[in-house]
């Protein structure tokens, strides 16, 4: 090849090596950054379990190298979380459980955080065959021309309305939220994605979707006919005809894996509860122990965290006291004038203030009144919603308040208004409610009536005598 040539194919060969090396960086990327959100999310997992027993064991196992440390804490937590499991099965372990739950449900602000998470773990957390995902279908969603990927959760009949099937509607990139609807069947196709494809497929906002889905499994029912049954009958992990029984040791490890997942359902909303704590602490109590270990001087750890949330106990009295008096109410509403003139910190502070607000007294505020259903996103789909209370417009029309929260955090929502006649009591009561929301339908009546509302006035309070 001459220098001319050579030089007339530069630009060819350099975009070329640019073209090569940019492929090569994107499939580096493909292997390496999934292994390193998933070591990130499983080293973030264990240090807020089994990490928490590595302080212990150093104490014990001397000159040990640390990965095997790392490994006897695993071993150990599991053990640990099968006995757990073990005696939540035997009628001692469950009262101690409950006992233990009854001292939690004493203490105000632990109340609200354990009885949260206790909610929320119990809601997503059934292992039972018929409370799994069903199937993945296609509905109209968010109006009758567009179709959104759903997931079949179970069935239910509203008397004098018909069959209508329950649906998770995830939202992306994350699947784990999105809305809880009921649609007719009419309204809903056969999707061509098994569930795990149509999680890849909602998780990557469509750019992983197979070219070719895999089959539907031959025990998939069409979901009209499969309506009429006395239940739904999708089972994505069914077992085939012909396959052979389980062994011995496949029902040692089934019952292994019911044991820990029991100890899981006891000692997550714990740990939530202690995590969120220890948070609280740390902003609080935490900041002056400082001064608590120039009081006490050297005495150990735990008589300074006593003494820290003791003076934080008294400040929070002395400042309650402040505040109750003229001068003070005075003071403090000075100060939040000045803080709502900055634009920042105002947003932080009324949220936080509204958070500790909810966790000191969950009645403060506005609160649900009852559970209600309404036609959303469209008529002849319902989505089951909270009546707040009652609004008029300017020209004298009333609309019903109505919030229609996400799964599973009941807290985030739409606000949305709608006429009285559009709007529907039931028979459900608001625990049953906010179960059935949190999890997605999984929780709850497979037959619901809707009853005639109860009045309520403009501030979402419901008149005396009016549930009477």
């Amino acid at each position: 090849m001459s220098q001319f040539e050579l030089n007339s194919n530069t630009p060819q060969i350099l975009k070329q090596l640019k073209t090569s090396i940019r492929g090569y960086l994107l499939r580096g990327m493909l292997i390496v950054v999934p292994l390193g959100v998933t070591a990130y999310i499983l080293a973030l997992v264990y240090r807020l379990t089994a990490g928490h027993l590595v302080p212990p064991l150093r104490y014990y196992t001397g000159q040990l190298p640390e990965y095997m440390v790392a490994l006897l804490s695993i071993v150990l937590f599991v053990l640990l979380l099968y006995l757990i499991g073990l005696a939540a099965g035997f009628v001692v372990g469950r009262r101690l459980i409950r006992l233990g739950e009854s001292i939690l449900e004493q203490i105000p602000v632990v109340k609200a955080i354990y009885g949260a998470s206790r909610q929320a773990v119990d809601a997503l957390s059934s292992e039972e065959e018929s409370e799994a995902y069903q199937g993945a279908a296609m509905v109209q969603f968010p109006s009758v021309y567009a179709r959104a990927i759903a997931f079949i959760t179970g069935k239910i009949t509203i008397e004098g309305e018909g069959a209508f099937v329950k649906l998770f509607i995830p939202t992306t990139p994350n699947p784990t939220s999105g809305y809880f609807v009921l649609y007719p069947p009419e309204s809903m196709d056969d999707s061509p994605l098994t569930v795990e494809d149509a999680v890849k497929s909602v998780m990557s906002a469509g750019l992983i979707s197979p070219e070719e889905p895999s089959a539907p499994e031959s025990h998939t029912a069409p979901h009209a006919p499969m309506l009429n049954d006395s239940a739904i009958n999708i089972k994505i992990n069914m077992p085939l005809p012909n396959q052979a029984p389980p062994s011995a040791s496949h029902h040692f490890f089934l019952d292994a894996r019911k044991r820990i997942f029991n100890g899981l359902l006891v000692l997550v909303p714990i740990g939530i509860t202690a995590f969120i704590l220890n948070f609280i602490y740390d902003l609080t109590a935490g900041r002056i122990k400082p001064i608590a270990q120039v009081l006490v001087g050297p005495v150990p750890g735990y008589v300074t965290i006593f003494v820290s949330v003791l003076l934080l106990l008294l400040l929070l009295y002395f400042a309650g006291h402040i505040a109750t008096a003229v001068v003070g109410k005075r003071m403090i509403k000075l100060m939040e004038s000045f803080i709502a003139r900055l634009p920042f910190i105002t947003t932080v502070y009324s949220a936080t203030k509204q958070i500790v607000k909810t966790l000191v007294d969950p009645t403060s505020g506005p609160s649900f009144q009852e559970p209600v259903f309404v036609p959303f996103p469209y008529k002849g789909v319902y989505s089951l919603g909270f009546l707040v209370g009652r609004m008029t417009t300017a020209n004298g029309k009333e609309y019903l308040r109505i919030f229609l929260p996400t799964t599973p955090n009941v807290t985030v929502g739409l606000l949305e208004f709608y006429e009285e006649a559009d709007v529907h009591g039931c028979n459900l009561s608001l625990e049953e409610a906010i179960k059935m929301v949190v999890s997605a339908g999984i929780l709850g009546p497979e037959t619901i009536s809707f009853l005639p509302l109860a009045p309520v006035d403009s501030n979402g309070e419901m008149p005396a005598g009016a549930l009477e």
